[in-house]
């Protein structure tokens, strides 16, 4: 009988526990009320006489459900001539956000500076207010109101404008410095694009966006006036060398909708209805960064130029191999900071050990706050004697910005128990002379002439004298070819694509000549590799006729594939065009025998992408 009392009342105790956390969680919501105010006006400075809108937006959840606010009361400067409404719901992972927005309509009435109070909401016993607004009456028309046959005075600059922002002013050399560049409207943008990227001279840059990424409006308030915001651009910049620098502006360019104004009926009549679209260039104002030198205190002797931080990891894939036998060495470079422009290691092998070129990968992603990846180095490694072999321990110096001094990312020795095999050498090279290969020549005898060859008469008809020919059709042919010609100048003046496309390789041959002059001149690596950045990039921008500025590597490699340019010339070309982006930048010294070679290597792929394109 006991047990059946215990068990009854442990169960209505359970019970009522559910009932009360039930209550609980029903109630909770209406404790944490899901409810933002803000107020706005349509116009800072307003004429005696004009009227003005204060919009009060009620957002969240429960913005339906809370009660409407009362107008403010500012009759010392205006007179109210009324209100009205507006709501709007919006999907967004699955949650439903509501807006309702409240106008209220006034009249200027008094000549000064004045402050529009808060608006408060009371919904669910918490108080809700908006910012105070500041206001301006003036006693004329306000400047921005005056008409102007200019298209630019249509609407203020502080309606549109473009704003670069830098996460610090103040960075080491090699340090990423992240800009974002944002528009800020209140008119009607259509649609918009780039028209000039900044030059940025002196630095190296990454986008964090992407070209195809699509930009997110927001709503922001910016002294009491409500603004359409969207990030148009963002960059990581990497300085190369240590001073005050200048980011410069990047400019857009807008297709405005204005919307009609009525001045009479015919005016109605005849005009569009949607209003008139305008185009409309702004840009961003420069930014000032100042760069400081690396510190020479504690800096390591081996020390190569990486900034951020890094780590290093390595393995092989067996630590027992006989000799003549192959193994690998597979390094991995981890962290953040420019990856792209990191020298490769420097890999100390023991004298029994025989290694080749490494294979490098790279997996380098942008993020929001900067560069992060990896790149993957794996050689193939030849044990030739017998015994204990090793891999001396592996160093990265870099210098840590954060905590403003020299780090080492070091790899501990890797030890090889090398066993007796095989006598043989393997299939491969064992000097770096031995791996070229060599050509033999096929022909090494060649044979007396047996056939007397074609016998003509001496004595011809003049028909069948080709000198005879040669004369009759000289005038027709020479009158094809000016035609020809005189086609091909006008097509050259009346089609720019075509013109472009036709130029393209006299122009790529300028910049190469170019770069070819600055081989005899030392420490002219960057303007070599810039010189054959500009050929590589404009020849393939002439050739699908689209703009040189702002073109990624990668947009590259997808235009050619759209042209039906094969996968192997379009992976030689790309390799090319990356080779000079990290050697601009690169704080290493390149020797004039792989420059040279180099330069033969891009005039290939030029002449390689040429013949692919026209076929």
């Amino acid at each position: 009988m006991s047990i059946d009392a215990n068990y009854l009342r442990n169960t209505l105790t359970r019970r009522a526990l559910g009932v009360l956390l039930a209550q609980f969680l029903m109630v909770v919501p209406s404790l944490s009320a899901d409810l933002s105010v803000r107020a706005f006006v349509d116009q800072r400075i307003v004429s005696v006489g004009d009227s003005f809108t204060l919009s009060v937006e009620l957002s969240g959840g429960d913005a339906n459900n809370a009660s409407s606010p009362q107008p403010p009361d500012i009759e010392a400067f205006a007179a109210y001539r009324g209100s009205g409404s507006s709501t709007s719901m919006q999907f967004v992972n699955g949650q439903m956000s509501q807006t309702r927005t409240l106008d209220f309509y006034f009249q200027a009435t008094a000549v000064g500076k004045f402050e529009i109070g808060a608006v408060t909401v009371l919904f669910d016993g918490v108080e809700h207010r908006s910012e105070p607004i500041q206001i301006e009456i003036v006693q004329g028309r306000p400047r921005r109101s005056q008409q102007q046959p200019s298209r630019t005075d249509v609407f203020s600059k502080d309606d549109l404008y473009v704003s670069a922002h830098a996460g610090k002013d103040e960075v080491f050399v090699n340090e990423a410095v992240i800009v974002t560049y944002k528009i800020y409207t209140r008119v009607d943008v259509s649609q918009f694009g780039i028209s000039s990227l900044p030059e940025n001279s002196g630095f190296w840059v990454e986008d964090l966006l992407g070209e195809r990424a699509r930009p997110q409006p927001t709503a922001e308030m910016i002294n009491g006036l409500r603004y359409t915001v969207a990030t148009i651009k963002k960059a990581a910049l990497f300085p190369t060398s240590a001073g005050e620098k200048t980011i410069e502006p990047l400019e857009i360019e807008c297709a405005v909708r204005l919307k009609p104004t009525r001045r009479s009926v015919f005016d109605d009549f005849f005009s569009d209805p949607f209003g008139r679209t305008v185009r409309y260039s702004v840009k961003s104002e420069p930014l000032r960064i100042k760069v400081l030198p690396l510190p020479e205190e504690g800096k390591p002797a081996d020390f190569s130029g990486a900034v951020g931080t890094f780590t290093l990891e390595g393995q092989v894939n067996k630590t027992t191999v006989p000799v003549n036998e192959v193994a690998s060495l597979k390094l991995t470079l981890r962290g953040s900071g420019n990856i792209r422009t990191l020298p490769n290691p420097e890999i100390e092998f023991s004298a029994g050990l025989e290694a080749y070129d490494p294979e490098v990968s790279e997996d380098v992603r942008a993020k929001a706050d900067g560069i992060l990846g990896s790149r993957t180095y794996e050689w193939v490694v030849v044990p030739r004697v017998q015994g204990r072999q090793t891999i001396k321990p592996i160093r990265l110096p870099y210098f840590d910005p954060k905590d403003r001094e020299y780090k080492v990312a070091l790899l501990d020795e890797i030890v090889l128990d090398v066993k007796p095999g095989s006598s043989l050498a393997v299939d491969a090279p064992r000097s770096g002379a031995a791996k070229e290969q060599v050509r033999f020549i096929t022909e090494d005898i060649r044979f007396i002439k047996l056939a007397p060859g074609s016998l003509k008469p001496l004595n011809n008809p003049m028909f069948r004298n080709p000198t005879f020919w040669g004369i009759v059709l000289f005038p027709l042919i020479g009158l094809s070819v000016a035609s020809f010609y005189a086609r091909h100048r006008s097509r050259l003046e009346a089609d720019y694509t075509y013109a472009r496309s036709r130029k393209a390789g006299k122009v790529a041959k300028k910049h190469l000549a170019k770069a070819r002059s600055f081989l005899s001149t030392p420490g002219d690596q960057q303007e070599f590799y810039s010189e054959c950045e500009r050929a590589l990039s404009g020849f393939a921008a002439d050739k699908i006729d689209v703009a040189r500025a702002g073109m990624m590597t990668d947009d590259v490699g997808q235009l050619l594939e759209t042209r039906g340019v094969p996968n192997n010339v379009i992976e030689d070309y790309l390799k090319c065009l990356r080779v000079c982006e990290m050697k601009r930048f690169s704080p290493a010294e390149v020797d004039s025998h792989e420059s040279k070679t180099f330069l033969r290597r891009a005039e290939t792929a030029i002449q390689q992408l040429d013949e692919a394109i026209s076929t």
